[in-house]
């Protein structure tokens, strides 16, 4: 490996969480979300994707935080009303 090289860590979890969101001009923004004991205020919105489960739908966020440097997969699951975090990806710089 070189120092330009790098490694990514996808942790895929699928857990509840709790999530402050608003809803703006009809769309659907994360702010914050608590995970393991700790809150995270979302500072940065990378991409987000509606997609099916079922006959439901799911809105899907990548994020950032200002606690950490990982991208955060959130999902709001418009079925049962409930967040979740889908996954954790993480940057290992060598």
């Amino acid at each position: 490996m070189t120092s330009d090289d790098f490694i990514m860590a996808v942790v895929k979890l699928n857990q509840p969480i709790k999530v402050l969101a608003r809803f703006t001009a009809g769309q659907l923004k994360p702010c914050k979300f608590a995970y393991k004991g700790r809150t995270y205020e979302i500072e940065t919105i990378n991409g987000s994707y509606l997609s099916s489960n079922g006959r439901f739908s799911v809105y899907s966020f990548a994020v950032q935080t200002k606690q950490s440097e990982d991208i955060f997969e959130l999902a709001f699951y418009f079925e049962n009303l409930n967040w979740v975090l889908k996954k954790i990806v993480s940057e290992d710089f060598t």
